[in-house]
């Protein structure tokens, strides 16, 4: 879980870096949930390589394997 006194304080560090959505975050975070026996899928309209952001890869992970295992 995100620190969550660190985000109110403002103390959080974000390292912000060029991230594949599919490749550096859905498919390592499905393959964990798959792995705990949780199905995930993910659908998309577009190319895959075209999903990219600027983003904190660890935090975004976190974030999704929290809302994905409820």
């Amino acid at each position: 879980m995100l620190d969550m006194q660190k985000a109110v304080t403002n103390r959080i560090h974000l390292d912000l870096q060029p991230t594949c959505i599919m490749k550096d975050i859905f498919e390592p975070v499905a393959t964990m949930l798959y792995t705990r026996g949780n199905n995930f899928e993910v659908k998309y309209d577009c190319e895959p390589a075209s999903i990219v952001i600027s983003t904190d890869r660890i935090r975004l992970k976190q974030i999704i394997l929290n809302l994905a295992g409820k």
